[in-house]
């Protein structure tokens, strides 16, 4: 924009009057200046007013407005949601049109609550006695036991047998009943949501055998959700963010080769439905990608060798394996790079998701910055950083490489009063693969910010430190060196942690949205709770002055003193040395705790009272109720898609306990209670009235 169209009403006068304004030092100028201002913020509410009469343009605060206008009623409150209906108001009109069909079903789930779904007909499934004049294909055939796709979906919402009917009224629980009758639907709803990882170095674990996760962990590969083309357009396995089962890839790869049949393989189609760089998942081998033809699909599960072609790669999807031909000679080793999807309850830890308004500013001045990508030394561009005589620095990392090795120790030196932001780049999730990463502060007023990075090992703190830690996953846990000369003021928030050891009234801890595992690879509660999460050593020493809010917290916690904890899950029992401070409220805190003053916290609210009943029935009230009350999870072993979240059997005073209505621990930001809710609300006008509906959270 130039000079001239910014001082529109100053170039409006003549010429002879800007010369005079000029001469007399532009006193003119400067009144038509302010008048100026005010003009703008006129044009710009009048152009705000045209653009908030259409849904598309408007603001979010008129969407409820246009709303009334077409009769809708049943808007959650956003704040309760943390989701816009805008797109759901913008198709209020096609979906009346259309009430009663199982597609506008699955739109409006997807608008109201953000969760993909599959509508399965109830006499859709049902076997039938066939009719001679109106044959249905399938209904009322014998099972097919060869057809391993098939079966691997039997009784899920792609089910393709038929079965007998069941006249039972349909039910929102497990197992499901009432499917196969024909006045039942059932709504099938996947909340996780599916994370792609572009070109990630596959990690070595033996001779020939890879993983897809950096650090040799177990992981599903998920389904990329492709966007539908019509409102009317089906749900199928392609729009969902599904976990990828070996049998069904296998008859991905089986179609693909019949539809090809007899076409040369550089002629082929690049893509299957779920393999290729435009699907959920591909494998890259020394810079060329592997066509879907030279991918094989197997069990990997005891990393078994098969039969391969030279040019050939066995995957196992259900557990994120590479395996390559035994016969595989080539010097160098080939260098293999994946890219692929992992499913993940919420935008919590080191991921591939938005986080831009967490990055630092590079074009700041007075900072030295660099941005690196996989081939760079890390420890080489920290001693750069350090030997710069800049006291602010950023190191930005763009891509999803592997930094640093097993056995390499990195060190971040931080000067005194100096501040170092080392950061993932939008959308990106490099690893740091070092046992060990040392970060010393050599006087005071230093600061250190990691965001979006998935450290494989321990780091360790060194003198006197302000850290944040944001968007990040630490498996090898924080711990001090040096006891007595730390000085740790540390700031965590939406982070995956291994167990944190810092000493009592030398540091001090503030935890929002995030996991601490005393024991990440543990399968059960009960393996975590022989150790402790949080404390200053592994004898369970009083620990760091910690603050805790919506955190979910696996084994034992030994604290010298809890200011706050409000919607915090702890598993295991937690013991806070000066108890007479602080609070914990809206939480659930085990028996056998030592903690500060409790407020509408479980499983206190439910004890049943001794007073009106006797001893032996109130014990054993009181054990029912523990019992009932104790938090259950999907998976507590990091790595599982539904890891850390809470089960579909767990009590609705956990699931729904927080002080807003939500659930306690780490995804409460979720705001799942208010999703089903407005689900259920929303549903209601479009269900056809002789038919009744069943909603089954398949992850």
């Amino acid at each position: 924009m130039n000079q001239q169209s910014i001082e529109r009403l100053y170039h409006l006068l003549p010429a002879i009057y800007r010369q005079r304004d000029a001469a007399q030092g532009e006193p003119l100028r400067a009144l038509l200046a302010v008048m100026e201002s005010e003009l703008e913020a006129i044009e710009a509410d009048i152009e705000g007013l045209y653009e908030n009469w259409f849904i598309e343009t408007c603001e979010e605060w008129v969407v409820p407005y246009i709303a009334d206008l077409l009769g809708i009623g049943s808007l959650s409150d956003q704040e309760s949601t943390r989701l816009s209906h805008r797109s759901y108001v913008a198709n209020t009109i096609a979906y009346r049109r259309r009430k009663g069909a199982p597609a506008i079903l699955e739109n409006i789930t997807l608008d109201v609550t953000g969760w993909r779904s599959r509508v399965v007909e109830g006499f859709d499934g049902v076997s039938v006695t066939q009719q001679v004049n109106h044959v249905r294909s399938g209904k009322g055939s014998t099972m097919d036991i060869r057809n391993k796709a098939a079966l691997d979906q039997l009784n899920s919402p792609f089910d393709s047998f038929s079965h007998t009917i069941d006249v039972r009224r349909i039910a929102s629980e497990y197992p499901i009943r009432g499917q196969s009758n024909i006045l039942n639907l059932g709504l099938f709803v996947w909340r996780l949501q599916s994370y792609p990882i572009q070109r990630s170095p596959a990690a070595p674990v033996d001779e020939g055998c890879y993983t897809v996760h950096p650090f040799g962990k177990n992981v599903p590969l998920f389904n990329r959700p492709q966007t539908k083309t019509d409102i009317t357009q089906r749900t199928e396995v392609i729009h969902l963010p599904c976990p990828i089962s070996v049998e069904v890839f296998t008859a991905d790869l089986q179609d693909y080769e019949t539809q090809h049949h007899g076409i040369d393989i550089n002629q082929r189609s690049p893509n299957s439905k779920f393999y290729g760089s435009d699907r959920s998942f591909h494998i890259i081998r020394n810079n060329q990608l592997v066509p879907p033809s030279y991918i094989v699909s197997v069990h990997l599960d005891q990393w078994q060798r098969p039969s391969l072609n030279s040019d050939q790669i066995a995957i196992d999807v259900q557990r994120g394996r590479l395996v390559l031909p035994l016969s595989s000679n080539e010097t160098p080793l080939p260098t293999l790079e994946v890219s692929y999807c992992y499913g993940f309850s919420s935008d919590i830890g080191g991921g591939s998701y938005d986080r831009h308004q967490t990055l630092a500013d590079l074009s700041a001045l007075g900072i030295w910055s660099r941005t690196i990508a996989s081939g760079t030394n890390l420890q080489d561009v920290l001693t750069t950083w350090q030997t710069s005589a800049k006291l602010k620095g950023i190191i930005r990392i763009t891509d999803n490489g592997i930094y640093g090795s097993k056995e390499q120790l990195i060190t971040i030196t931080l000067p005194e009063s100096s501040q170092l932001t080392l950061e993932a780049a939008d959308g990106t999730r490099p690893a740091i693969q070092s046992s060990h990463v040392v970060i010393e502060a050599m006087g005071t007023g230093a600061s250190l910010v990691l965001n979006g990075l998935l450290f494989a090992g321990k780091l360790t703190i060194r003198g006197k430190l302000n850290l944040t830690l944001i968007h990040c996953t630490v498996l090898g846990g924080i711990a001090t060196d040096q006891a007595d000369q730390i000085d740790l003021q540390a700031t965590i928030s939406y982070s995956i942690l291994g167990r944190l050891r810092l000493p009592d009234q030398r540091a001090s801890l503030t935890i929002q949205d995030s996991i601490v595992d005393s024991d990440p690879d543990a399968t059960s509660i009960a393996d975590k709770a022989t150790s402790f999460a949080i404390a200053a050593d592994d004898t369970g020493t009083p620990g760091a002055i910690t603050t805790l809010e919506r955190t979910t917290v696996f084994g034992q916690v030994s604290l010298g003193e809890l200011p706050l904890a409000s919607n915090v899950i702890f598993t295991s029992p937690i013991t806070v040395q000066r108890s007479y401070r602080g609070s914990i409220r809206f939480s659930y805190v085990p028996d056998d705790s030592v903690t500060p003053l409790r407020y509408r916290c479980q499983p206190d609210l439910k004890l049943p009272s001794t007073q009106e009943n006797s001893q032996e029935n109130s014990e054993n009230d009181s054990d029912r109720t523990l019992l009932y009350l104790t938090p259950r999870f999907t998976s507590v072993t990091y790595g599982d898609p539904g890891y850390a979240q809470l089960s579909q059997q767990c009590a609705q005073e956990i699931c729904a306990g927080a002080d807003d209505g939500s659930e306690m621990g780490v995804f409460h930001l979720l705001h799942q209670p208010q999703r089903k809710a407005y689900l259920h609300l929303n549903l209601e006008e479009y269900v056809p009235s002789n038919l009744e509906i069943g909603i089954f959270y398949i992850t």
